[in-house]
């Protein structure tokens, strides 16, 4: 084990899980998104992010809070990843899923708008389909289709992740 600085983040990112699974019983929301920046735009991008992000926990929640860290360091820019910790709404049912995927929208919608990607290292997901198209151009899904007509012809790979399946597979 590590001491210092690296062994209490170490421990203290272990009992995250453990972290989580309190936030959920007490009615909490929690949850996580990733990107990643290019270095001449984090300064800024953090700064929108935040901002958007902590109104909409504020609009949507009523209170909490929201913290980065970088998960992936490269030359040319950071990797953030950011946590969301909120009061989750309870009381007349449990409404945190839809509280989560509002807040979350709203932070991609900052994402996106100050330059980032609305993806890193944990793929894509049928979460960031629609943000993840307005990236990657007209040729990409052309030429995706034609990979997977190729080399996985019966579209067992992440169905409709990436791509709807064509209706000659259905």
């Amino acid at each position: 084990e590590r001491g210092g600085t690296a062994g209490q983040w170490g421990q203290a990112f272990m009992r995250g899980g453990f972290t989580f699974s309190t936030t959920a019983l007490t009615g909490m929301i929690a949850n996580t998104f990733e990107t990643a920046i290019p270095w001449d735009k984090w300064e800024q991008f953090h700064k929108a992010v935040m901002a958007a992000t902590r109104g909409a926990v504020k609009d949507l929640c009523g209170d909490g809070i929201v913290t980065c860290r970088f998960t992936h360091v490269y030359p040319d820019g950071p990797a953030p990843y950011y946590t969301i910790v909120a009061s989750g709404d309870t009381a007349d049912g449990d409404h945190r899923v839809q509280q989560w995927l509002a807040v979350k929208r709203l932070a991609m919608t900052a994402v996106m708008s100050n330059g980032g990607t609305s993806t890193h290292h944990h793929a894509v997901g049928k979460l960031h389909q629609g943000d993840y198209f307005s990236e990657v151009g007209v040729l990409f899904p052309n030429t995706l289709e034609a990979i997977k007509r190729s080399h996985d012809p019966k579209w067992i790979l992440n169905p409709e992740v990436l791509l709807p399946i064509p209706h000659s597979k259905m």
